[in-house]
């Protein structure tokens, strides 16, 4: 389903309307993803933190959803549901206010450190995943491939995530052992040269090989 909202200029989607719009269509779903493609715009940020603010339901940000609470993330701490955030090390960065070079050495203490203040799930997608939840957990995943350090992957996972969330309780481990297994599937078949939608197509292979280990996914 493809709902249109109303943007403030060309291309800009913001305004009481569409956040209007966006929380009546949130009542008929089981979770949001929120920033694939969503845009930086002033008034868009605005929106989403609006959405944030306001949403009791499970919540993805990814991407243009998360750049909104750079340097305020403190601010997450006002959503109603504990939210999964899926940056990549920049991103991460960026939200943390602390430069790639001391983050990277420093990331599973950095991300239980962000996930315990800002009452948040967070999966830093880096070389390896490290996913930090609020009790202090930490989870670290080596799959996947350098061959899906490319746009559109990182997409992948938070769209998995969100379509696991009505399916296991586990959805945000259960999604990047599934997306890092479709990537080195596809990695297999393209090397370097895969994109996203290599990944996507492999999911269906990655759900199998989940299922004959004894993983039940509703």
């Amino acid at each position: 389903m493809t709902a249109p909202l109303d943007e403030v200029k060309v291309g800009i989607i913001g305004g009481d309307k569409a956040s209007e719009k966006i929380l009546d269509l949130a009542e008929t779903v089981d979770a949001i993803l929120i920033g694939p493609g969503l845009g930086r715009e002033r008034e868009t940020q605005s929106l989403v933190k609006k959405i944030v603010a306001e949403l009791d339901k499970p919540l993805i940000l990814d991407a243009d959803g998360i750049y909104p609470f750079n340097g305020h993330a403190d601010e997450l701490k006002s959503c109603k549901q504990i939210p999964i955030l899926t940056p990549h090390l920049g991103e991460l960065s960026a939200l943390l206010d602390i430069p790639v070079e001391k983050l990277r050495p420093a990331l599973v203490q950095e991300v239980r450190r962000a996930a315990q203040e800002f009452r948040a799930i967070i999966v830093a997608k880096c070389e390896t995943t490290v996913v930090g939840y609020p009790n202090g957990e930490i989870f670290i995943s080596p799959l996947g491939s350098s061959a899906m350090a490319t746009g559109g992957v990182g997409d992948v996972l938070a769209g998995t995530i969100a379509g696991l969330m009505k399916q296991t309780p586990f959805a945000p481990l259960t999604g990047v052992w599934l997306h890092g297994t479709a990537g080195s599937l596809a990695a297999a078949d393209k090397s370097e040269g895969l994109i996203a939608s290599d990944v996507m197509n492999r999911l269906p292979d990655a759900i199998k090989k989940l299922r004959d280990i004894g993983y039940k996914i509703s």
